[in-house]
């Protein structure tokens, strides 16, 4: 099994709402990594090929506690949506089969005020995309009031 480069990394050089590997090859497994740097306090879920339809569920826990279920959502909230204005590093796990859901593992940490005193924010995700076809792109979006800064990179990794 041999890991390679799936798609294009993407980096900005500026401010934007969006992000997205739209060039994605069809392989089995997936590892998406995403480094967020925000301008301003953002609030950031993802997609997978674009979809924005109902066919996302997902349940997640941030720093251990009692883990939250959501259905029939228009994204997956993989990387501490909530409103806030750290760095996020988040890595997801994904199984994309032909003709199945797509099922995604994923594990963000928000770095919090500086200095050694003060804990990272962590956050674990299991997911699925209920269609079917093959994922094309990996999509990350700002619902908040403000936008991913320059240098934020989303990152691929595929085999079969």
């Amino acid at each position: 099994m041999v890991w390679a480069k799936n798609g294009s990394p993407v980096t900005l050089t500026g401010t934007a709402s969006t992000a997205s590997i739209s060039d994605m090859t069809s392989t089995v497994f997936n590892v998406i990594m995403v480094h967020y740097i925000n301008s301003g306090e953002i609030a950031t879920g993802f997609r997978l090929s674009g979809d924005s339809a109902s066919n996302y569920a997902f349940r997640t826990s941030k720093d251990g506690a009692a883990d939250g279920a959501r259905a029939n959502e228009g994204s997956m909230n993989t990387m501490l949506e909530d409103n806030h204005s750290y760095p996020v590093f988040a890595v997801h796990y994904l199984v994309d089969i032909s003709g199945e859901e797509k099922l995604v593992i994923a594990n963000a940490v928000r770095q919090n005020t500086a200095g050694a005193s003060n804990m990272p924010t962590r956050q674990e995700t299991v997911a699925k995309h209920a269609t079917t076809a093959v994922i094309t792109s990996f999509d990350i979006y700002e619902a908040g009031s403000g936008d991913f800064a320059a240098d934020t990179n989303i990152s691929a990794l595929g085999t079969d």
